[in-house]
């Protein structure tokens, strides 16, 4: 299992804010800020260690 650490929760949280946000202004400003909020956290999670204990 991999441990969530505060740093990829609160990627985490500003990635589904954007994201909702884009969702409901279909704004490509507001998708790009999501996509780069959703690439922080994925460069937060996606760590050698985390993908072996996810059994990637």
């Amino acid at each position: 299992m991999v441990e969530i650490t505060e740093q990829m929760g609160e990627a985490w949280e500003d990635y589904v804010d954007k994201a909702v946000t884009a969702q409901k202004t279909l704004k490509y400003e507001d998708g790009t800020k999501a996509a780069l909020a959703w690439r922080r956290f994925i460069d937060l999670f996606a760590d050698h260690e985390n993908l072996r204990r996810a059994g990637i």
